[in-house]
């Protein structure tokens, strides 16, 4: 039995790994971040789970990334809908990525389409947009 790394629990190295992902439906409390239904939202608490991301190079729940975590090896997302909005507040992260994907398993880094919080004027940005505008300009200078 080989252990697959971030996945939790032993499994034989001929099994596919199950999905870990959980998908309810988006709570749409305000007017904040407009949900779209082929998306998926997972909110995070700590710039330590967007550091994971960058680290495993997958969405993982926090047992699956070594910490204390209730909820065991589930990654819990909501899926968007037309009219519906995803909260989103100060110091926390909101992950986007294709309903097609998270429905399939296990969402890659490349996988996602945006992370968003909310900067110093409370503005919602998407922090993987100005990272990769930041990454195209370092490669046009000279």
């Amino acid at each position: 039995m080989e252990n697959f790394e971030g996945m939790g629990n032993n499994l034989k190295s001929k099994e596919e790994p199950k999905n870990p992902n959980n998908i309810g439906e988006v709570l749409s409390v305000g007017k904040d971040l407009p949900a779209s239904p082929d998306k998926v939202y997972r909110s995070v608490k700590d710039v330590a789970a967007i550091n994971d991301i960058k680290e495993s190079g997958v969405v993982r729940s926090k047992q699956s990334a070594g910490l204390e975590n209730r909820y065991g090896d589930k990654v819990y997302w909501s899926q968007g809908a037309n009219g519906k909005y995803h909260a989103i507040y100060q110091g926390v992260y909101v992950i986007e990525a294709p309903l097609s994907v998270a429905k399939e398993g296990i969402v890659k880094k490349e996988d996602i389409t945006a992370i968003y919080t909310r900067n110093e004027n409370n503005e919602i940005v998407d922090i993987l947009k100005q990272e990769l505008e930041k990454e195209e300009s370092a490669d046009l200078k000279i």
